[in-house]
């Protein structure tokens, strides 16, 4: 027996199939209709439109305040965001933070910086040779859990992911915007007998021998050794 329920149930098997393959717009039509070899039964015709794979836009992070959106976007290695070349970018983002200010970075001098420049070009130019960035529920799910790894293997024990969403871009493609809650940096450093936790004051620690300072960052991913 031929159910509504049985039908949807179909069709929501061939939209899974496509989807692991990229195509997230499928459409598909149902069609029942009288099998005159057999007496009381009926053939069901299922209709597929897959549409042109769905793939990855743009990523966009709101909260890490610690941990750089490149650094981030590198351990999701299941979801990757296509290449790009353009003059117009598509800046369109969902998530907003309120508190990190994006300053003028060609104006300050910003190209003399070699781990802010890709950043501040990645909404015009960006090459990925072998990245498939066509979107999977599954692998982005997965990434969602290496990004938490990630961030307690810097020493962010409380970090978790707030929220996430998915929604169009051009060309039928999509953006990804996380929103992230660091915590507080729970590593610590043991300098001259003492625990300095990453949280403390900065501070100058002159040795007698080496006459040098050394320095310790708030979040610990720093320890410069300055002549004095």
């Amino acid at each position: 027996m031929v159910t509504e329920a049985l039908k949807q149930n179909a069709v929501t098997q061939i939209h899974n199939y496509y989807a692991d393959k990229g195509f997230r717009n499928v459409v598909t039509r149902v069609e029942e209709q009288n099998d005159p070899r057999q007496q009381n039964s009926a053939k069901v015709l299922f209709y597929v439109s897959k549409g042109g794979k769905v793939r990855v836009n743009s990523i966009n992070f709101v909260g890490n305040y610690n941990l750089a959106d490149n650094k981030l976007k590198k351990k999701m290695k299941g979801t990757k965001e296509m290449s790009r070349l353009t003059l117009h970018p598509d800046d369109k983002t969902v998530y907003v933070d309120s508190v990190k200010e994006k300053s003028d970075y060609w104006k300050e001098m910003g190209f003399l910086s070699a781990t802010r420049t890709p950043e501040a070009l990645d909404p015009y130019f960006r090459f990925h040779v072998f990245a498939n960035s066509k979107f999977n529920d599954g692998k982005y799910f997965e990434d969602k859990e290496k990004l938490i790894a990630y961030y307690n293997a810097q020493g962010y024990r409380d970090a978790v992911i707030v929220r996430d969403t998915t929604y169009p871009s051009y060309r039928n493609n999509l953006n990804i915007d996380i929103e992230v809650e660091e915590g507080k940096n729970t590593t610590s450093v043991t300098l001259a007998g003492k625990v300095i936790p990453c949280t403390a004051t900065p501070f100058w620690h002159a040795s007698s021998q080496s006459k040098k300072a050394t320095y310790i960052t708030r979040n610990c991913s720093k320890n410069a050794s300055v002549n004095k």
